[in-house]
């Protein structure tokens, strides 16, 4: 369900619960999330009421929003709350303030837009940025749950890395659910990104190592002496292998989140 497209955060609440992907006794949950009887959010929810701003941090917490959807939600809360209709006003201004922020920042983040520098550097400084935006094409596994689960990682973690992946148009959000955004990946060959980004994943496949899973996991590590003419064959097998693999990728559903890391080097005198 998305956020900016109310003002109000009961009617918000209300779509989100009524919507048909929510799941049964989403009240329940949420009453005892905030510690309070589901009577209670009942009553906020339909009569005159509102939540605190404690309660909706809390709620805001429960509906797993974005760190600037939930200064958003949190703002429609000390409009309800206000006691004035001047200090409403303010609250209503800053709102669409924010609203127009977002409507901005959607426009800019076209099919053609590419990551700046000092972002693309963020996101090549840790392995699970790429992790899970690749997760998220797997319709199975586009929720911070199942993401927390497959990447072994806690919540928060998760969470963070998802907001940050959200506001650089690298994912978008439907609802729950974090889906491929419009922005596209270029990395140089000479970028200083590019080493980190092998770095990162050799340290994931030592921690595959360690986790003991040879059974499915696929590892293999050889030093070996023969001719430079065969080297260069073997360099040319290894590149034909990676070729054949990406036809294979490219149309295959995205169903399982795997990482290839391959190295054939050298030591010179």
């Amino acid at each position: 369900m998305e956020l900016w497209g109310f003002q109000n955060y009961k009617s918000y609440l209300l779509s989100a619960f009524n919507a048909p992907e929510s799941p049964r006794g989403a009240r329940t949950r949420l009453a005892h999330h905030l510690g309070v009887q589901t009577a209670y959010v009942s009553q906020v929810l339909n009569g005159h009421p509102n939540f605190s701003l404690e309660q909706g941090l809390k709620a805001a917490e429960f509906l797993r929003l974005s760190s600037v959807e939930k200064d958003y939600f949190i703002l429609l809360i000390e409009k309800e709350r206000a006691g004035t209709q001047e200090l409403q006003l303010y609250f209503d201004q800053k709102c669409e303030k924010m609203i127009q922020e977002q409507s901005r920042i959607k426009n800019r983040l076209t099919p053609d837009s590419t990551l700046d520098d000092k972002t693309r550097e963020h996101y090549y400084s840790q392995w699970q940025y790429s992790a899970l935006h690749v997760l998220a094409s797997i319709p199975s596994a586009q929720t911070p749950e199942v993401m927390t689960k497959m990447l072994r990682l806690p919540f928060e973690k998760i969470q963070e890395a998802l907001d940050f992946l959200q506001e650089v148009g690298l994912l978008s959000k439907e609802g729950t659910r974090y889906k491929i955004g419009p922005m596209r990946l270029h990395l140089p060959d000479d970028s200083p990104s590019v080493i980190k980004h092998h770095m990162n994943w050799r340290l994931e496949a030592m921690k595959s190592l360690e986790r003991n899973e040879s059974q499915s996991h696929l590892h293999y590590s050889s030093v070996m002496t023969l001719s430079q003419k065969d080297a260069q064959k073997i360099k040319g097998m290894l590149l034909e292998m990676i070729s054949k693999a990406e036809a294979v990728m490219l149309p295959s559903p995205e169903e399982k989140l795997v990482a290839l890391c391959l190295d054939w080097f050298d030591y010179k005198e």
